[in-house]
C-alpha cells in the first residue's frame, strides 16, 4: 500500500500569502504522494491565559484524531535538523519500511507538549532560527516537496 502524509496544524492559517505559498505546495506534493491537511482548533490565548494548560489542550486534541499507527513527526526546536537530501532519504527509509501514514505535527504560537513530543517517533526542527508557526507550515510543505523530487531524481532541488 502507498504511503500517505498527513499534517496537523493547530489552528488556521490567518497571513494570506502564507496560506498561498502551503496551497501551492500541496498542490505540486499530491503529484507524487497521497496529501491531506487537518486543522485542529486553536486555543483561545489572552493576557491571563495559562499557557501550560493552553499546550496541553491543544497537544492533546491532536493526539485524539491521529492514528496510533502512523509514524509521528513532530515540529519542535528541540527536534533534529536534516538537509533537504536527508530529509528525502528520511522519507524513502520509512516508505521502505511499509509505514502507510506518515504524520507532520506542528504546534500553534505556544508550541507542542512534552507529552506530545514523547508520543512522536521523531522530532524534526526546521531551523535553529525562530521562525512562527504559520511561517513554519509553508517551509515544511516546501521541503516535503523538495524531498519528493529529490526522490523523483527531478531538478527542482538544484
Amino acid at each position: 500500500m502507498a504511503t500517505k502524509l498527513n499534517f496537523f496544524f493547530m489552528g488556521k492559517t490567518k497571513e494570506r500569502f502564507i496560506q498561498m505559498g502551503t496551497d501551492e505546495y500541496l498542490h505540486r506534493l499530491i503529484r507524487y504522494v497521497s496529501t491531506e491537511v487537518r486543522v485542529v482548533k486553536a486555543e483561545k490565548i489572552g493576557p491571563k491565559t495559562d499557557t501550560n494548560k493552553v499546550i496541553e489542550v491543544e497537544s492533546r486534541n491532536i493526539l485524539t484524531k491521529i492514528s496510533p499507527a502512523a509514524y509521528r513527526i513532530a515540529l519542535d526546536s528541540t527536534g533534529k535538523q536534516l538537509s533537504s537530501v536527508d530529509l528525502a532519504r528520511f522519507l524513502t527509509d520509512l516508505e521502505r519500511q511499509g509505514r502507510e501514514e506518515i504524520i507532520f505535527i506542528t504546534g500553534g504560537p505556544l508550541g507542542l507538549s512534552p507529552t506530545l513530543l514523547k508520543e512522536c517517533h521523531f522530532i524534526l526542527s526546521l531551523s535553529k532560527l525562530t521562525l512562527t508557526h504559520e511561517m513554519c507550515r509553508l517551509i515544511l510543505f516546501e521541503q516535503v516537496y523538495r524531498a519528493y523530487t529529490i526522490k523523483a531524481g527531478e531538478k527542482y532541488h538544484k
